[in-house]
């Protein structure tokens, strides 16, 4: 995983996951003090809230765009986020898996954003990588 070192910019960010019918959670990011929010859905099984830092390079970065989304728990508790812009250009493209997510596979989608945050949920259920998909608005 790209370390946040690499991004110039930082913001406050809140993340909320909650449980929602057929095995997808809603994921909601806001922004600071600002209007900005991004709306999405994930696979989550945990439920809860994380405060933390949104890491970017430009303020573009922070406009309407669609990402897919890697979650994962580090082995210090702090729960990253990695977002992937999605540059789709019709509703019939497909979105490519996620085939790996560390700097070291050969097929590493570098993130566009990097969420780096408090554990959300109970420090007693076990926390599996997850993925999902959000926009900014």
């Amino acid at each position: 995983m790209v370390r946040t070192e690499k991004y110039r910019k930082s913001i406050t960010a809140s993340v909320e996951i909650e449980h929602g019918p057929f095995g997808l959670s809603n994921i909601n990011i806001k922004l600071g003090n600002s209007s900005v929010v991004g709306l999405g859905a994930c696979t989550s099984r945990v439920n809860g809230l994380s405060w933390g830092l949104l890491h970017y390079n430009h303020e573009s970065d922070l406009s309407p765009t669609k990402f897919k989304l890697y979650c994962v728990l580090l082995e210090n508790s702090k729960f990253r986020i990695d977002f992937v812009e999605l540059a789709l250009h019709s509703i019939d493209e497909q979105v490519v898996p996620w085939e790996g997510a560390e700097p070291e596979d050969s097929d590493y989608e570098v993130p566009k954003l990097v969420f780096e945050g408090s554990r959300p949920g109970s420090e007693d259920c076990e926390i599996a990588p997850f993925v999902g998909a959000l926009i900014f608005e």
